[in-house]
This record gives C-alpha cells, sequence and structure tokens, in this order.
C-alpha cells in the first residue's frame, strides 16, 4: 500500500532536500510552502503521516496541527521545531504530534521518525478495522471470533435461542462454557428470567442435595426455615449446571428423575414442585469416557445432551485472538475510565503465536495484566508479562526436574494425560501426609478442584482421616 506523506516547510531548499530523502527511501511525497497551501492539500488528499515546521507564516504548524488534530485524529503529524525549541515540542506532543525533529537534524533522524508515525497510523488503522469487526458478525452477545468454529456456533445458539432443548456445552476450561450459556439466556425469550449458574464441582457434597432441591424447615440439623434450591430460584429462566461430570451417582439419578417429571421434592417434604427451567450443562471432562468408565449415568448424558456445543481451544482458533485482544482492551479501558493502548505488530504476533493453556481466560488476564502495569500508548514486546510469570516459571521447574526426561522421545503409543495427572495427585498426597490443602499447593490446584480430583480418580483414602 503507498504510504503519502506531506511535507510542510517555509524554506524551500529544506522542504526540497526532505522530499528527496523521503522520495529516494521509496515514499510517496507531496510538498506545501504554509499551513493554509498544507490545509487545502489535506482536504483533498489521502495522507498517513504530515510533517510540518511550527513556525511558518499564515498558518503556523501549531495552528495546523490543532486543525488535523480535530478533523482528522487518525492523521499522524511529526513536527520540526528550530534549535532550542524544545518548549515548543512538548507543547506539539500535548496536542497529539506523534514525534518531534529538532534542527539540523541527520537523514536517520528523520527517516526512524517518519518510521515511528507511519507506525502509529498502521496501529490506529488496524485498531479501527477491528472495532468494526467487533462491531458487525464477529461477536455474539459477550462471543467474540470470526472463524470458522465459531461462526458454526453462532449459527448453531440462533438455532437454540427459543427452543426449550437441554444443552450440553463441552471445551477445555477457560475456553467460555458460561459465557456461551449466558448468551443463550440473555439473547432467548427468558432473558427477563433468572439465570442461575451452579458449579458442581465447587459445591460440597454433603450440601449438593439441599442446593439443588432444596429443603424443608426441621428436615436435617441446622435446617431452620425452609429454602428452595436451584430449580426453584431458576423458575422461568435458565439453570447453568457447571462441570456436570462431578455429579455423584446418587444425584444423577435424581437429576434424571426431575428432568423427566419436571419437577422436584424438598428434602423432607411431601409434595411435588413443578418447575419450568431451561438446563444448560458444562463440562470439561469427557463424559463418554466418563459413562465408559461407569462414572456417569448414560440415560442422564443423553437427556442432558439434546443440543451439544463443542468449544475449541484457542491455540485451534488463532484468528479470533486479535479481535479477543481488542475486545479485552476496549473493556478494560471502558471499565477504569482509561486511554486505549495500540498492540504493536510483534507483540500481537506473540500473543497470537502463544500456546494459550488456559484458553480465553488466560488471554483476558494476561491483557489485562498488561494494561495494568504499562501506561505507555503502544505496548511492545518486553510488555508481554508471561515470561516472567511465577506460573509459568513452576510448571517448567516441575517439567524440568519429572518430566523432562519423559517428553524428550514421545512414546509411538502417545502418553496418557489421566494417568499422569493421577500418579503426581498421588505423590503429592503422599508428600503432604494426606493433607489435601497442602497437596493442592504442591500441584499448582485450589482446595476444591484438589477434592474433585481425589473424587474423580477414587483417591479419597488417601487423605489424612484426623
Amino acid at each position: 500500500m503507498e504510504q503519502k506523506i506531506l511535507v510542510v516547510e517555509d524554506d524551500k531548499s529544506q522542504r526540497e532536500i526532505i522530499g528527496t530523502i523521503l522520495e529516494m527511501s521509496r515514499y510517496k511525497v507531496d510538498l506545501a510552502e504554509n499551513g493554509l497551501q498544507a490545509w487545502d492539500k489535506i482536504q483533498n488528499q489521502n495522507y498517513k503521516l504530515v510533517l510540518t515546521d511550527i513556525n511558518m507564516p499564515e498558518l503556523d504548524g501549531m495552528s495546523l496541527l490543532k486543525r488535523i488534530r480535530e478533523n482528522y485524529p487518525s492523521l499522524a503529524v511529526v513536527v520540526i521545531t528550530a534549535y532550542g525549541s524544545i518548549s515548543s515540542a512538548v507543547d506539539a506532543m500535548k496536542e497529539g504530534a506523534i514525534d518531534y525533529l529538532e534542527k539540523p537534524f541527520t537523514k536517520d533522524k528523520l527517516i526512524l521518525s517518519i518510521q515511528k508515525g507511519l507506525r502509529t497510523t498502521e496501529l490506529q488503522e488496524e485498531n479501527a478495522y477491528l472495532h468494526k469487526q467487533l462491531e458487525e458478525r464477529f461477536t455474539f452477545g459477550k462471543l467474540v471470533g470470526k472463524s470458522k468454529s465459531m461462526q458454526e456456533i453462532y449459527t448453531l445458539i440462533e438455532k437454540v435461542l427459543n427452543k426449550d432443548v437441554s444443552i450440553l456445552i463441552t471445551g477445555e476450561s477457560g475456553t467460555g462454557k458460561e459465557v456461551v450459556a449466558k448468551t443463550i439466556h440473555y439473547e432467548g425469550n427468558r432473558k427477563k428470567k433468572p439465570f442461575i449458574a451452579a458449579n458442581c464441582a465447587a459445591i460440597p457434597e454433603n450440601l449438593l442435595e439441599s442446593e439443588f432441591f432444596g429443603f424443608e424447615k426441621g428436615s436435617f440439623t441446622g435446617a431452620n426455615q425452609t429454602s428452595i434450591g436451584f430449580f426453584e430460584a431458576a423458575n422461568g429462566g435458565t439453570l447453568f449446571l457447571d462441570e456436570i461430570g462431578s455429579l455423584r451417582k446418587d444425584l444423577q439419578a435424581k437429576l434424571l428423575r426431575a428432568l423427566q417429571e419436571r419437577e422436584i421434592m424438598h428434602i423432607g417434604g411431601k409434595k411435588p414442585i413443578k418447575f419450568d427451567v431451561r438446563i444448560i450443562s458444562a463440562s470439561s471432562e469427557n463424559l463418554v469416557d466418563s459413562i465408559k468408565k461407569g462414572e456417569f449415568r448414560e440415560d442422564l448424558y443423553w437427556r442432558l445432551n439434546v443440543i451439544p456445543i463443542h468449544l475449541p481451544p484457542l491455540r485451534e482458533r488463532k484468528d479470533d485472538i486479535p479481535l479477543l485482544a481488542g475486545y479485552f482492551i476496549d473493556n478494560f479501558a471502558e471499565r477504569n475510565n482509561s486511554k486505549k493502548p495500540r498492540l504493536s505488530p510483534k507483540l500481537m504476533k506473540l500473543i497470537c503465536d502463544y500456546d494459550w493453556r488456559g484458553n480465553v481466560r488466560q488471554l483476558e488476564n494476561t491483557i489485562e495484566r498488561m494494561l495494568v502495569l504499562s501506561d505507555k500508548e503502544i505496548l511492545d514486546e518486553e510488555d508481554f508479562p508471561i515470561k516472567s510469570s511465577s506460573f509459568e516459571q513452576q510448571l517448567a521447574v516441575n517439567n524440568s526436574k519429572s518430566t523432562q526426561a519423559d517428553f524428550k522421545n514421545l512414546p509411538e503409543e502417545g502418553i496418557n494425560m489421566a494417568e499422569m495427572e493421577k500418579s503426581m495427585i498421588i505423590n503429592a498426597m503422599k508428600q503432604s501426609n494426606g493433607k489435601i490443602k497442602e497437596a493442592a499447593n504442591l500441584l499448582g490446584y485450589t482446595y476444591k478442584t484438589m477434592q474433585y480430583r481425589l473424587k474423580k480418580y477414587n483417591l479419597l483414602q488417601l487423605k489424612d482421616k484426623k
């Protein structure tokens, strides 16, 4: 693409020298001898950058700069100041100039300043393009993506928005399963009714049944008053059951009956309670494998999996990363009433090439961390924080200590990650003498996640019985 530059300088010889240097550097150049002539050209030509002297007759450089900022905010401006006139340069930068050149300047300084200004223009145009995309078909609710897989998900969501069918959302942790569930709810005909989210892996086992179905006063110790459960709280709306695979088998049977009969019974209750709830479930585990292991009911699976929606990991839809980055920058700036920085092409390439273990959630956290730690207008490679992340460092240490040798030459039959995780959990529990919290810290898990993993791998017998 042609990069057209306007040089505004009242000194003819200086103007022509600058023009010649830029043309030799393969830029298309127009010349103007004062601000008024320059303003007329700007209104009739498509320039990428204006290089203007400050001190000129008729319309000086500062006045020209202000007009450009008011009418063409994306047009980059570099100002030329006389020797010793730093205060003029500072004023120009405050008014929005990208850079300044102090006379006399060398050819190299001129080219570097022009390159900086053009780079800024390119970033602004790219940013505007991304914003335009976000306003078009590349968003659905709070979902963001232009990849083929996301377009297919948008189409599927449109088809089920107002249909009273159960939906099962699968995908790795951090891919946005709850965002999809909320999009279906808030874009559909139940949007004015409650959206209740229940993480089945995070609720203590002894509270699961009462949380799901509610209880009557006096039905057990501590039941001082009647309380409703998730189904009643979500009546008329949507009940989102996250990590459904962690639900114990006896509750799976009760959930299946509730879905079949469209009614529940309080613990200690005598009368069935009808409900009108849309069920959306989610799992980061492979439920088919859980069925084969006898850990999940097949009949419940088919009841929940009327419409399956699979969210691909971020590494399989890298085309969506620039859009997501722009979306998160916008959100952060709006929440904090702050300026929107731009990401340099090198930083964007680094972000796109990175293998996001935590998927969209990790990308969002990383973008937010960069914006908190830097107040620069253009973020670059050195602002990418993951290289110094304690998580990444710890992961590298763990790999180097325990698995580096194993991964140098992978076996042809592949690696069973579940068995590897189970082995690591057993070792952590032994090292911590059965203390769940200490074992969780060793593996970087939360306490609740560790409880869930122990149950998943039938390792509860390893915990300290004291």
